[in-house]
């Protein structure tokens, strides 16, 4: 019985570490869309503005090219989908950041909490949820996968043990916050 307990508590970790790698590619992407996006809306947005208005205070007519040109970038920018991609990988990782969640707490709480029988529907079910979600969120890069991998190796994702913050915290290499923590148990005392 301990055993079976064991092998679910381990296939919840699985999930918990499938939805940090994915979502941290997501992420990865969603930061890159929306670079993209920049890229592609604002510059052009911002010559083509400049240029219409040029035009309309008299400066030669070639201006007008400029913006014309600059909408049809904007244009093609918008039927390409580009603006939309940030969101959708957005959306993703923030999914598969709350089914990380829930596999945690299924590993730690629930194992203890329900009858085997009951544990092993809830892993079943983080597991189809998992699976469902990598079929209809947006794929994800080789490149992506490796971004995510170097940041989960160097440990930017790492929870604080219980007990000596209020809540988890993404760990930035950034003593500040540990202080700031530290700072406020001191004045609880």
């Amino acid at each position: 019985m301990m055993a079976q307990i064991d092998n679910l508590r381990q296939e919840c970790h699985q999930i918990e570490q499938d939805s940090l790698y994915t979502a941290q590619a997501h992420f990865w992407l969603a930061e890159r869309g929306a670079k993209a996006t920049w890229w592609w809306f604002y510059p052009a947005i911002s010559v083509g503005g400049a240029c219409g208005a040029l035009v309309a205070l008299g400066l030669p007519a070639w201006l007008g090219v400029l913006s014309a040109l600059s909408g049809i970038i904007v244009g093609l920018a918008k039927l390409s989908g580009v603006d939309q991609l940030s969101g959708k990988h957005t959306h993703a990782a923030n999914v598969l950041t709350a089914l990380r969640h829930d596999a945690r707490f299924a590993s730690r709480m629930l194992s203890t909490a329900l009858p085997p029988e009951q544990f092993l529907a809830e892993v079943r079910r983080l597991r189809d949820r998992y699976n469902l979600w990598v079929q209809v969120l947006p794929a994800t890069t080789e490149e992506a996968f490796e971004h995510a991998r170097a940041r989960v190796k160097h440990g930017l994702l790492k929870p604080d043990p219980i007990g000596e913050a209020t809540a988890s915290t993404i760990e930035l290499g950034n003593e500040a916050a540990r202080t700031e923590v530290g700072t406020e148990k001191q004045e609880e005392s």
